[in-house]
């Protein structure tokens, strides 16, 4: 009695090492390789081992079905198991897939419940069966068959079933964490692909600014490889960027805050220069939180030769028609003059003739030298000395000048002036630009009409394609309106479509809003009246 208990004991001891050495053999396994092949191979080789099976076969479910895939045959396939039938109506494989729990079957070439459908399933004696589980889903199976044992027996027993099932779970996180991983991979060198495939710079960063993504239209652009760059730094890749335009990027990342279009040229030191358009934006995770930014780079050297390209052709044609609008300017006046000198000789006697065409000379005179005056406000060089002023106070005066106009013209002005931002300017150069755009309004509303100023506060992208602050006005007229056709030439010198009008009035005014780094926009529809939209940067942008 006391022999066979202490056989039991011992008995129950060693499997209890032996469980213990699998499950420390299977942990080893589990961090050696994340690789689910090479996993699953290792499992199986342990396995094996560990019931002293002959054969085995590990089956996962594929993506989004119920369906069992092989994934490592040691001696077992899938049709060998398909091919034994459980009682006459379903096979063996299904019957398993059903249990939710470890099992063992013995003599299973005895069993009058299983049947073989072809000779070559005979060899399958006895079966271990393990359903692959997680807390969520079932992922798949393992299948060992056959006790080998010099002896001859195999079948396999309560101890073997005992440490399968010790183990059967621990396999099964250890090859959903394996799946997981490879999911992970996959995702990333999807999106890695796609980096890599798209026609602009993209290089992601990590908080601290650390260049974690460069990818191969970047090495391009900045002439560098990704292994030279990755960890680094990412101002490193601007220390060549003109002269500001480096600290620009740099606050945008600081401040997290987004860039668009940025224009910028890269001087490489072998005297190559680049034009690049850079935009940065928030790299957000879990819950919209900010783990890194990103950076677009663009290329635009050729687009910017094709650009200048066009703009010195437009710049050559606006130069032939300014010349045309001088010779004309200038033609008529002195065709009147030169009327009356050819006159003179035969005339110097009719002193109603000399007092007569004496005061057209006098006319035609003035006339030039107000041509010659607005040529030379229009090519006035730029004013630097800008000091802070207010654009309502401009306006007030404005007004004021042209008061007795506006009177005349039976013009109302409605203002809906807001408070709005001062801005740096030469308020004697913005006093012209309202003057010309209040005469243009009268001169559009011949038979009276309402002049309607409003101010607002803006926020738009510059011609810089930086993202400013503006004081804006708008003036908008009940007049004849302009025709979409002559919108585009609105701004041209010498374009005019009014009898006595000279065309500069808009194009100096055009010119000095340029010069204050805001814009002059037009919306007209005809019929119906005309706005004019004048936007300045306000003094919050420095």
């Amino acid at each position: 009695m006391i022999k066979k208990i202490s056989e039991e004991y011992f008995s129950d001891i060693t499997r209890k090492l032996k469980e213990l050495q699998t499950l420390y053999d299977l942990y080893k396994i589990t961090s050696s390789t994340l690789n689910l092949n090479e996993l699953l191979n290792l499992i199986m080789e342990l396995t094996l081992n560990a019931v002293e099976a002959e054969v085995g076969l590990i089956l996962l479910y594929g993506k989004g079905t119920e369906k069992n895939y092989p994934k490592v045959t040691w001696g077992l396939t899938k049709e060998i198991i398909d091919g034994i039938i459980y009682k006459d109506k379903i096979r063996l494989i299904d019957w398993l897939n059903k249990k939710s729990k470890p099992l063992v079957i013995k003599n299973l070439d005895k069993n009058k419940n299983f049947k073989y459908s072809a000779r070559k399933n005979i060899f399958v004696k006895s079966l271990l069966f393990a359903p692959l589980c997680t807390k969520n889903r079932k992922i798949g199976a393992i299948i060992l068959a056959n006790k080998s044992l010099p002896n001859g027996v195999t079948n396999f027993t309560q101890d073997d079933l005992h440490i399968f099932q010790t183990i059967s779970g621990q396999i099964s996180v250890a090859i959903e964490n394996s799946q997981l991983y490879e999911e992970v991979v996959e995702i990333k060198n999807f999106s890695l692909g796609i980096i890599n495939s798209i026609n602009i710079g993209v290089i992601t960063t990590s908080l601290d600014k650390k260049i974690t993504t460069f990818n191969k239209k970047a090495e391009f652009i900045f002439n560098i490889h990704e292994e030279d760059v990755i960890g680094k730094p990412v101002k490193i890749l601007f220390d060549n960027l003109e002269k500001g335009k480096k600290n620009v990027i740099l606050e945008a990342l600081d401040r997290s805050e987004n860039l668009l279009n940025l224009e910028a040229e890269l001087r490489f030191p072998n005297g190559e220069t680049k034009i690049l358009s850079l935009s940065t934006s928030n790299l957000k995770g879990g819950e919209d939180k900010i783990i890194g930014y990103i950076i677009s780079v663009d290329d635009i050297s050729e687009r910017k030769m094709l650009e200048n390209q066009i703009l010195r052709s437009e710049q050559l044609a606006a130069l032939g028609e300014l010349s045309a609008g001088i010779a004309h300017e200038i033609k008529n006046p002195l065709t009147s003059i030169k009327g009356f000198t050819q006159l003179l000789s035969s005339k110097l006697d009719d002193k109603n003739f000399l007092l007569k065409y004496a005061d057209v000379i006098h006319r035609e005179v003035d006339r030039l030298n107000n041509i010659i005056e607005e040529l030379l406000q229009f090519a006035k060089p730029k004013v630097k000395g800008f000091a802070r002023v207010n654009l309502k106070e401009i306006l007030d005066r404005a007004l004021a000048l042209l008061k007795y106009q506006i009177e005349k013209a039976d013009i109302n002005i409605v203002l809906n002036l807001l408070p709005i931002p001062d801005v740096y300017g030469d308020a004697q150069q913005i006093e012209q630009v309202f003057i010309n755009i209040i005469l243009n309004a009268i001169q559009a509303m011949k038979h009276g009409g309402k002049l309607e100023i409003e101010s607002k506060v803006i926020v738009k992208k510059s011609p810089e394609n930086i993202y400013y602050e503006y004081s804006v006005l708008y003036f908008t007229d009940t007049g004849k309106g302009i025709k979409p056709e002559h919108i585009d030439k609105l701004f041209n010198p010498f374009f005019t479509t009014k009898p006595k009008g000279s065309g500069l009035g808009l194009s100096i005014s055009h010119r000095i809003v340029t010069e204050h780094k805001g814009t002059i926009e037009v919306i007209s529809k005809v019929g119906k009246g005309t706005t004019f939209i004048i936007s300045i940067p306000t003094v919050n942008n420095y």
